[in-house]
């Protein structure tokens, strides 16, 4: 039914602290880029950065090691 009664508040309150903390830390992510504070080479939690990046980069500095070990 519709009765405001029949609906636990918990899950209300959940969803708004949700809410609020995405809104946080869409707000604080994009203060930090403007302000430079993050790292260049941190970007596991970085918009448009994945975590694949730097396994991309160790793969081809391990093949450079070897191919001048090589040599």
């Amino acid at each position: 039914s519709l009765k405001p009664d029949n609906y636990c508040t918990i899950m209300i309150g959940h969803t708004l602290a949700k809410l609020f903390a995405t809104v946080l830390d869409d707000y604080i992510s994009q203060w930090a880029e403007k302000k430079h504070i993050k790292v260049k080479g941190q970007t596991g939690f970085r918009r448009n950065h994945r975590t694949n990046d730097h396994i991309f980069t160790l793969v081809a500095i391990i093949e450079e090691a070897k191919a001048k070990k090589q040599k």
